[in-house]
């Protein structure tokens, strides 16, 4: 990614606009307080910073948008950003365009089509900034963190005091935030992160928390299994009092279970329902019911896609290997002499040796045209790839929210059971 124009525009459409040199070193001069200390200012706020830093005098009081171009792998990006609103200091609205050869659109046809997050991502995916994720750790107190394009831009730019400064090394790193920042992004630029950790962390997470609930139901186990006779009793004696099992005395601990057991296979689904005399709490306990069923079939549902998300993720993985696996095997081509054999006037040469051949080799190009249209595959698979991490998150917060209000009807309802069974066992003694 190079910067090749810095634009800038006032409200009546006049623009100033400087160029640079891709691949090379450019010198700014110019007199002192002439804006040169601005350009770096322009840059950070057009690649997304909310707010820009630039001293009140000429240049906030006359420009009305902020622009660059830049230069990508397989084309050029134009951002605009207009200049924050009177007595604002920050803006979150941006423009951005992709194209082979953009040419500088005049102030008229500049308009908001982005937001500065928004830009950042789009941008960062074009560089190959892929999705991530760092964890500083629980000790740090600081909270996982992605790695943006506002943090690279951190790793590239350093004004004049920066420079000069024996401490600093970063853009900005003198501020507690980004310090904090540049240290937990610096491995994922370095290299030390894996691509696809993102995946695995949620992965690992969701482990922990099945870890963990499983753990909770072993405790419920092992304390269930030290009163399992008292509550075995106590079922059996409520079962024989509503008339579920014939009368009788069972004291082994098999008996019992599977006396019950048979119990509630016997009965069908509207005979377990529990006879409820109050007409209110009837129709409440059918609504809750009713809800209880819903719940089920939303939980079912979320799970599935789940289930399906990680599923696409796995066979777009492997899709993705399978094109690199390829691509890496033709790049070879690219230490030929691409004109080699591709023009006939010029005479058929060996792709290989270069020595004169009667008539050209057609292979070279074919090959050639088939690693273009693997390369293709890759950047459009790289740039539709959805953001698999916010995803799964999302539906756990789904499921989770879901769980929680069917447990919560679900304890309602055994209430309501209770309260009803409660109530014939006092009648049945008074009788």
């Amino acid at each position: 990614m190079q910067l090749l124009s810095v634009i800038l525009y006032n409200v009546r459409g006049e623009i100033r606009r400087i160029d640079f040199r891709p691949g090379r070193l450019n010198v700014v001069t110019g007199e002192s307080r002439t804006g040169k200390g601005a350009l770096l200012t322009i840059v950070d706020y057009c690649l997304g910073r909310k707010s820009i830093q630039v001293p009140e005098g000429p240049i906030t009081d006359t420009v009305a948008w902020y622009a660059t171009l830049w230069q990508l792998p397989g084309g050029q990006a134009f951002i605009a950003r207009p200049a924050p609103a009177a007595g604002k200091a920050s803006s979150q609205q941006a423009m951005l365009e992709f194209s082979t050869d953009l040419p500088i659109p005049a102030l008229t046809d500049l308009r908001i089509n982005t937001d500065a997050a928004t830009l950042r991502t789009q941008i960062g995916r074009r560089i190959g900034i892929e999705e991530n994720l760092t964890d500083p750790g629980p000790r740090t107190g600081r909270a996982p963190l992605e790695a943006n394009l506002a943090h690279a831009v951190l790793m590239c730019l350093q004004n004049q005091n920066e420079i000069s400064s024996p401490t600093t090394v970063f853009h900005r790193q003198g501020e507690r935030a980004v310090a904090d920042a540049l240290r937990d992004t610096l491995p994922y630029f370095l290299g030390a992160v894996p691509p696809d950790q993102a995946l695995k962390r949620a992965q690992l997470r969701n482990a922990k928390h099945a870890q963990q609930r499983s753990d909770a139901a072993l405790r419920a186990a092992e304390l269930a299994a030290q009163t399992i006779d008292v509550d075995l009793r106590a079922l059996h004696s409520e079962a024989r009092a509503v008339g579920l099992i014939p009368p009788g005395e069972v004291t082994d601990r098999a008996s019992l279970v599977r006396v019950l057991h048979s119990a509630r296979v016997a009965q069908a689904p509207e005979q377990r329902r529990p006879v409820i005399d109050d007409a209110q709490q009837q129709d409440r306990y059918l609504a809750l019911e009713r809800r209880a069923i819903h719940l089920r079939a939303d939980l079912k549902r979320i799970m599935a896609d789940r289930e399906l998300l990680l599923t696409q993720t796995t066979e777009e993985s492997d899709y993705e290997d399978a094109l690199q696996l390829h691509t890496g095997r033709l790049a070879t081509l690219d230490l030929l002499d691409p004109a080699s054999g591709s023009d006939p006037s010029a005479g058929a040469s060996c792709p290989a040796c270069g020595q004169a051949t009667p008539h050209a080799d057609p292979v070279p190009d074919a090959l050639r045209a088939g690693l273009t249209r693997l390369r293709d595959q890759l950047d459009s698979l790289a740039e539709v790839r959805p953001s698999q991490r916010s995803a799964l998150i999302a539906l756990d917060g789904q499921a989770s929210s879901v769980r929680d209000e069917l447990s919560s009807v679900e304890a309602a309802l055994t209430s309501l059971a209770t309260a009803a069974l409660c109530v014939r066992l006092r009648w049945d003694t008074r009788g």
